[in-house]
């Protein structure tokens, strides 16, 4: 028999990887719903890209999908719990369909840039502007190794125009 503080402890231990399971399959699951939301985001935003001259309602298209973009970009620069977080998920998945679903090509996004460009004034929200950026922002923040693999897929590259 044993004591009863192995007991606990035993008791413990498998409680702290009960836990640190369902916190995997959380994040699995929390991103698995941000790529549907990108996807479905990007989506819209290639449709709106050939409605020229942009309206208010092709500028909110682009600001719910650069924006969500960006607003991630920054929660993984600032949360070192974040970034770990994307590098494990980003490492179980393939990067071009990852890159497939979150990223428009850099000629779309230099299309919608020039649309929002009337007379030397921006139309759109900045977020736009920001787009290279923030995929540079969010490449910085995978690991070497993940950066590799981000550096040789071809829908990443198309995304960063390289």
């Amino acid at each position: 028999m044993k004591h009863p503080s192995q007991r606990w402890k035993l008791i413990v231990e498998l409680f702290a990887a009960l836990a640190l399971s369902s916190c995997n399959e959380v994040e699995i699951q929390q991103s698995k719903e941000w790529v549907d939301k990108m996807d479905e985001l990007r989506g819209k935003t290639e449709q709106a890209i050939p409605l020229k001259p942009y309206r208010t309602e092709q500028q909110v298209i682009f600001k719910d999908y650069f924006g969500e973009l960006l607003k991630t970009a920054l929660r993984i620069t600032e949360d070192e719990k974040v970034a770990k977080q994307f590098n494990r998920w980003v490492s179980k998945d393939d990067p071009n369909q990852i890159c497939s679903r979150i990223f428009i090509r850099k000629g779309d996004w230099e299309s919608v840039n020039a649309g929002c460009t009337k007379n030397s004034f921006y139309l759109c929200s900045e977020d736009v502007r920001a787009y290279l950026d923030t995929l540079k922002s969010l490449r910085d923040h995978l690991s070497a190794d993940q950066q590799k693999r981000f550096d040789e897929s071809r829908a990443c590259r198309a995304a960063v125009g390289s």
